[in-house]
């Protein structure tokens, strides 16, 4: 990609709080507020470059947008604005524009993990009073931007400062400006592109924001902005069928009301009629409540109690309780409505820099059971013991449904139709889904060098068999189903340096099946296994020291993570902050280290704890999702190799370590092959971390094994 003009902008849009016309409006999303009839443009501040900043009236807009084809070409441009998923999607969905990068100063401010907030009026504030950084609007008209020090030191007095505009224009719509508000509002948002543009600036030459990170952040933002796949109605209505049907049948089955379920007042009361005490619970605020949540063991309990009359009773709360799959589907059949799927990835939904999800989190959408053998009649569905669906794909990826009767055993199960059936790929493309293997076990063995992880890898050996082997003292090859769980249980569980309780949350149900005197015994046999894991540990307790004292050490002996005072400095150049981290005694007390970060329950600022299991967990997640963010770039570099376009193939969708392709279906061979490849590649500064990852190409999400 050639050298890309910047073009800084912000729309400015009706909304309306007493129609819930409004971004902040309850179940509002970007793409329902976008496609809705009422969505008018007021006005548009655009920056090219670091030249004065204009505003555009409606009108004068694509006029605009065409000289700017003409002039750069689109995929020239790097779209800078602060919530950049909303200007991007204005400009895809209404105006057909796709710039070739985006940047979010909004993201990059939360990358950065600095502050309390990611508004503009809080980035611009903090530049100021924290690195002296500002924004100064001249009488000219043009801007100067850069650190008001010494000689430049009289400059804050002049500092641009946000307007309150904004606010004023609750429910106007163009019409409804006078020819001053109008104006008032044109300066306000001029003002708002300013400080996007002078906090960007400071992201990039200042804080020295990786370049790379913006074409990640792109790419997320294009998942959401450049929508794809097609939702199926026709699959939707039969989940919310199923669902509505197994609600229905187990409060028959039990003889109850929905009230009675629902309500936990009358639901325990159902349960002493049968002659159960109701669990209880002590909540955060030492109040005793009922133990009636989905998690709940002492409720998970009665889903398996020896009285039917029970079990039943505990399935109809368990299948009513909640409304979230019902109103899951609704969302979806929405969304369906109003046209294709736009794809809410959020960048550095965590802080350690792995992606979240945002409007109907596709980011766990349940994962389709597929066990068994396909009949003769396609894919065999069912739910619960009950055949509800058969499920055959017709050539063009249509799905053909029909009712079946009972199965004997689960081991008849083959794939049960959900909403990931629902996402597919449009008339003539097709989906590639591609998945990096055990990335964090892998990453975790390759920094403390536990070679005969490595090794197993490699040999491209089962982890889960290698690592009974391994904790039992057993032959790889004589290793049993139960054994095989125990290494599993390990490694998903134990990596971090948790005991007893980080397996019981693993296991969850499964959990009471084994004593404590068990489970300690899997946590001792693990950590003998992994001596240099578990020195790994020990070594970033001198990390969480050093740290504390602001001294700056190599973290690993291969050089990948290094600290700088209370930052974790990562290959790529991005930070983990530990921001004010101190060292304190708790109250039995030991040490225990604190930083300023975020509540992970309220999701307010709020003091965390740490300690050298979870420092190597978020070390750990952040190389992991280097490793994949990575090879998205290296899979869209080789598209615009190949001189596809994003019609041609587009990366859609990211779930987990998992990346979905929607293509042409006669480059769709093709696509996987490069997909394979550069997600079998180890980034430079792990070259010899080893690899794995695997494939496959289906009409539809569900469908791909």
């Amino acid at each position: 990609m050639k050298d890309l003009i910047e073009i800084t902008l912000d729309f400015e849009t009706y909304y309306s709080k007493k129609e819930k016309y409004s971004l902040a409006a309850k179940g509002m999303t970007y793409e329902k507020y976008i496609r809705d009839e009422k969505f008018e443009v007021i006005g548009l501040a655009v920056k090219v470059g670091n030249r004065n900043t204009e505003w555009l009236s409606p009108h004068e807009i694509q006029d605009w947008i065409n000289h700017v084809e003409v002039a750069y070409g689109w995929e020239n441009v790097r779209l800078i604005a602060q919530n950049a998923v909303f200007d991007a999607s204005i400009l895809g969905l209404k105006f057909n524009v796709y710039p070739g990068q985006i940047a979010d100063t909004m993201l990059m401010s939360k990358a950065v993990q600095q502050w309390d907030g990611n508004s503009l009026d809080v980035i611009t504030r903090q530049l100021r009073t924290k690195y002296g950084w500002i924004c100064v609007q001249n009488n000219d008209g043009s801007t100067w931007v850069g650190l008001a020090i010494d000689e430049n030191e009289q400059l804050k007095q002049f500092a641009v400062d946000k307007g309150t505009e904004v606010h004023d224009a609750d429910g106007k719509h163009l019409c409804d400006f006078t020819d001053e508000e109008y104006d008032a509002y044109a300066q306000y948002c001029i003002t708002d592109v300013d400080l996007t543009w002078s906090a960007y600036r400071f992201f990039l030459d200042y804080y020295g924001f990786p370049e790379q990170e913006i074409d990640v952040m792109t790419t997320s933002i294009e998942m959401y902005t450049y929508p794809v796949m097609e939702l199926d109605t026709k699959v939707l209505e039969e989940v919310k069928a199923n669902v509505n049907q197994l609600r229905e049948e187990s409060l028959a089955r039990a003889g109850v009301t929905l009230e009675e379920v629902r309500s936990d007042a009358k639901f325990a009361e159902a349960l002493m009629k049968l002659g159960v005490e109701p669990p209880t619970k002590i909540n955060t605020k030492g109040e005793v409540k009922y133990a009636f949540a989905k998690k709940d063991l002492e409720f998970l309990k009665l889903l398996e109690h020896e009285d039917e009359g029970v079990r039943e009773l505990a399935q109809a709360r368990f299948d009513n309780k909640s409304s979230q799959a019902v109103t899951r589907v609704e969302d979806f059949l929405s969304k369906a409505e109003r046209g294709k799927l736009c794809v809410g990835i959020e960048y550095y939904g965590a802080r350690t820099g792995r992606f979240g999800g945002f409007e109907g989190n596709l980011q766990n959408l349940n994962r389709n059971k597929v066990v068994g053998k396909d009949t003769p009649y396609g894919r065999l569905v069912f739910y619960k013991g009950k055949v509800d669906r058969f499920m055959k794909l017709g050539s063009d990826g249509e799905v053909l449904l029909a009712r079946a009767g009972w199965v004997e055993n689960d081991e008849d199960e083959l794939h049960e139709v959900g909403l990931r059936d629902s996402v597919k790929a449009p008339k003539g493309k097709t989906l590639v889904v591609n998945d990096l293997s055990q990335i964090e076990c892998r990453i975790l063995a390759y920094t403390a060098h536990e070679q005969w992880v490595l090794d197993a890898f490699v040999a491209k050996k089962d982890i889960y068999k290698a690592q009974a082997s391994k904790s039992f003292g057993v032959p790889y090859e004589e290793i049993t189903k139960s054994m095989r769980f125990v290494g599993k249980s390990q490694i998903l569980g134990l990596g971090f340096q948790a005991g007893e309780n980080g397996l019981r949350v693993v296991l969850g149900k499964r959990s009471e099946d084994f004593s404590s005197e068990e489970l300690r015994g899997w946590v001792k046999s693990y950590r003998a296994s992994v001596p240099n894991i578990v020195a790994f540990w020990r070594k970033y307790k001198a990390v969480l020291r050093a740290m504390v004292q602001g001294m700056n050490v190599g973290i690993d002996d291969k050089g990948i993570l290094q600290l700088e005072g209370n930052c974790v400095v990562l290959p790529n150049g991005m930070k983990l902050v530990y921001r004010d981290i101190r060292c304190e005694k708790n109250e039995n007390g030991f040490d225990q280290y604190i930083y300023w970060g975020r509540n992970i329950r309220t999701k307010k600022p709020d003091w965390e704890n740490t300690f050298e299991g979870r420092m190597v967990e978020n070390a750990v997640q952040a190389l992991a999702r280097i490793v994949l963010t990575t090879q998205m770039s290296w899979i869209k570099a080789e598209f615009r190799k190949r001189g596809w376009s994003r019609d041609d193939a587009h990366l859609a969708m990211q779930v987990h370590d998992e990346l979905i392709v929607c293509c042409r279906e006669d480059i769709a061979e093709e696509v996987l092959e490069i997909m394979q490849h550069y997600m079998a590649k180890p980034p430079h500064w792990a070259s010899d971390l080893p690899l794995g990852s695997d494939g496959d190409i289906a009409k539809r999400y569900g469908c791909a094994k």
